[in-house]
């Protein structure tokens, strides 16, 4: 059988497949229960990394290393395409092209860079600014030419609607995509009302991609699914936020009862999710024929 690159697998996946449905990971874990779980694209989320990384709030704190640090750990703990999060690029169109280079070489398929000026926001946060549309364009067409991989995909994203309206969105998603973007990602400004989504939709000259969660307030999956949607992050910080609420809980829980909650997860499913079998079977074929006393003599 021979396997895809992940960046064809992805382009295959974008042709085949009507809409993508891609939770959004933060960490090699989270990364391959999505995997486990039976989805076909991994999304990744700057603040679910920065958060767990970092214990910081998504307002560019992270950097590029530490970021593509991450990545790699996603890539190589799965099999199935990733889209990361690259935030602004990392600088100016320059420092774009190393950040492509960058996260091919980690193992992902695509990035995401959005149009926001340095210290970027998180997109649910209040005082986003956004850059001219000239200095994303020549962000995008550089990222395109720094890709050694032309099936490597490059999302623009653009947070001009909650600045400025969903009209100076629309123009710039199309002057992203004639700058050579392979697809176009909506920010939290175009989530109500529903009726600006669907022109955005409509209005912009390329394949959607569209964050799902509490921004986009009514509308829900299945919604922007029969919209066009041809990829969907659902609740980019899902998974970071579940887990941040179960820890804190089951801490809480500790604490007061002085006892271990009954919500953790059992070790040998963990190990067994984390592939404890095929390690086993390596250390039989490759490892010295020695007795458990041998092993720990001391």
């Amino acid at each position: 059988m021979i396997l895809l690159k992940k960046t064809t697998a992805l382009r295959k996946l974008m042709e085949e497949e009507m809409t993508i449905l891609a939770p959004g990971a933060y960490d090699a874990m989270t990364a391959k229960l999505v995997e486990v779980a039976g989805f076909k694209m991994i999304g990744t989320t700057g603040a679910g990394i920065a958060g767990s990384l970092l214990a910081a709030p998504d307002v560019g704190m992270l950097t590029r290393s530490q970021s593509v640090m991450i990545h790699r750990n996603m890539a190589a703990a799965t099999t199935i395409p990733i889209i990361a999060d690259a935030d602004t690029g990392y600088g100016n169109a320059v420092g774009v092209m190393r950040t492509v280079q960058e996260f091919e070489c980690a193992g992902v398929a695509g990035i995401i860079i959005e149009d926001q000026t340095e210290p970027k926001r998180c997109g649910l946060l209040a005082g986003k600014e956004v850059t001219s549309v000239e200095e994303m364009v020549g962000k995008i067409k550089a990222a395109r030419e720094a890709r050694d991989d032309p099936d490597f995909v490059i999302v623009a994203r653009t947070d001009s609607a909650s600045v400025h309206g969903v009209d100076e969105a629309i123009k710039r998603a199309n002057e992203y995509v004639t700058a050579g973007a392979d697809l176009v990602k909506t920010g939290e400004g175009v989530g109500r009302p529903r009726k600006e989504v669907e022109r955005f939709v409509r209005s912009v000259k390329a394949p959607i991609h569209m964050g799902a969660g509490p921004n986009v307030g009514e509308i829900s999956i299945s919604d922007l699914e029969m919209m066009g949607h041809k990829m969907i992050i659902s609740m980019p910080v899902f998974c970071y936020g579940v887990a941040f609420a179960a820890v804190k809980e089951a801490l809480l829980e500790v604490k007061t009862k002085k006892c271990y909650t009954e919500k953790i997860g059992q070790l040998t499913e963990i190990y067994n999710t984390f592939g404890y079998e095929e390690y086993t079977q390596l250390e039989e074929t490759y490892l010295p024929k020695t007795t458990v006393a041998q092993k720990y003599k001391r």
